[in-house]
């Protein structure tokens, strides 16, 4: 599965878990939004790409606020979206990367045992099982 990392996370993160992901039988593809498209391509314009082009999941750290249309947006499209927390947004690069790394074995499974798509709601401190919400598919 190709992972696409959100604007608001550090490039830096997706090309450590790149490489970090080669010691594993995952095969999962990190890749960062500036990768792909341009600084500040619309939400809606990426997201029906990586929907069209299927085997997506995107990481980011958006604060959604209930019933935001960003999130309303997000959650349509199709895609499953792991949403890390409001409180990660507070944490420095190392700190981020140190829990991601910890959190990463049970997303990664989630991940592939799915099937659909879902919506994952990760706290900052890490507790097994983590259950995702199942989203219908946009029309």
């Amino acid at each position: 599965m190709q992972i696409f990392i959100d604007e608001n996370i550090s490039p830096a993160l997706a090309a450590a878990m790149n490489h970090l992901q080669k010691l594993l039988n995952e095969n999962h593809t990190f890749v960062h939004a500036t990768e792909k498209f341009e600084r500040g391509t619309p939400d809606q314009e990426w997201l029906e790409t990586l929907k069209a082009e299927g085997n997506w999941a995107i990481l980011s750290k958006d604060k959604f606020d209930k019933g935001a249309p960003e999130k309303i947006v997000f959650r349509s499209s199709g895609l499953t979206v792991i949403n890390l927390d409001k409180k990660w947004s507070k944490k420095d690069g190392w700190t981020i990367a140190c829990q991601l790394l910890k959190w990463w074995p049970d997303l990664s499974k989630n991940l592939i045992s799915s099937q659909s798509a879902c919506w994952y709601e990760v706290p900052f401190g890490y507790t097994p099982n983590l259950k995702g919400e199942r989203m219908s598919l946009a029309k």
